[in-house]
C-alpha cells in the first residue's frame, strides 16, 4: 500500500473517486439503509449543541460568549439547512488512514459502516483539512480538483451552504482537538495538533462567522 504522502501527491486522481460517490444521490437523508426527508436540521442541530457544550469546557480558549454566538450564526443558518433536498453518498469519516492505494493503484476505503447520506460538503471539508490543513496553496489545487470532476449544479449547491458546513467540520475539530488536550497527562508533552491546532480551526471559524456579520450588516 502506497504512503500518506504518496496519497498527497496522487490526490488529483483518487480524489475524483471521492467526487464520483459524492455524485451518487437520493432524497432522504441518513443512514445507507434507511433515511428521511426532513429533519435534517434537527440532526445537525443537536450535534452542534454537544459539541458546543464541550468546547465550552475549555475555557483557554472558548467562553460561554463565544459558543453562544457560534449556536446563533449556526441557528440564523436553519431555513437554509432545512431546504437542502438532495443528499450524497458519504463516507463520513474519511481521512488518510481511512484510505488505502494498492501498488496496483486501486484505492480502498475503510470504516465503511459509517456511510451515510449527507450533504458532499462535510465530507469535503474534513477531506480539504486532514490533506491540506489551512495551507492556501494546497487548498487552491484539491478545490480545483474536485470541482473539475463535479456537474454545475453540484457546484452551485455547494456554493449555496459552504460557509455552514465549513464551520461544522471546523468545530468537530476543535472539540475533538480540545477533548485530546483535556486528556493530557503531561501539560509540557509535546503534543502535535492534527489535522488542525485548537487554536487555528477556532481562527477560522470566528473568521467566517465575522465575515458573514459583517456582509449581513
Amino acid at each position: 500500500m502506497k504512503s500518506w504522502i504518496t496519497l498527497w501527491i496522487s490526490f488529483p486522481w483518487w480524489l475524483k473517486r471521492f467526487s464520483r460517490l459524492h455524485r451518487i444521490k437520493r432524497v432522504r437523508w441518513g443512514r445507507f439503509d434507511g433515511g428521511k426527508r426532513s429533519g435534517l436540521w434537527r440532526y445537525l442541530k443537536n450535534n452542534i449543541k454537544e459539541r458546543l457544550q464541550r468546547l465550552s469546557a475549555y475555557k483557554k480558549l472558548f467562553t460561554s460568549e463565544q459558543c453562544k454566538l457560534y449556536w446563533q450564526w449556526f441557528a440564523s443558518n436553519k431555513d437554509m439547512i432545512s431546504s437542502c433536498k438532495n443528499f450524497s453518498l458519504s463516507h463520513c469519516d474519511p481521512h488518510m488512514h481511512n484510505i488505502l492505494v494498492s501498488d496496483a493503484s486501486e484505492v480502498y476505503l475503510l470504516d465503511n459502516e459509517s456511510l451515510r447520506y449527507l450533504p458532499f460538503s462535510i465530507d469535503f471539508y474534513k477531506l480539504q483539512y486532514h490533506f491540506c490543513q489551512d495551507d492556501a496553496e494546497k487548498i487552491k489545487r484539491w478545490q480545483q480538483a474536485y470541482f473539475s470532476h463535479l456537474p454545475e449544479g453540484d457546484v452551485e449547491e455547494f456554493n449555496s451552504n459552504k460557509d455552514f458546513f465549513n464551520c461544522y467540520v471546523l468545530l468537530d475539530f476543535a472539540q475533538r482537538e480540545a477533548y485530546n488536550l483535556s486528556r493530557l497527562k503531561d501539560k509540557t508533552e509535546n503534543y502535535i495538533p492534527y489535522p488542525l491546532s485548537l487554536k487555528r480551526a477556532r481562527d477560522l471559524m470566528e473568521g467566517i462567522i465575522k465575515r458573514e456579520y459583517t456582509h449581513a450588516s
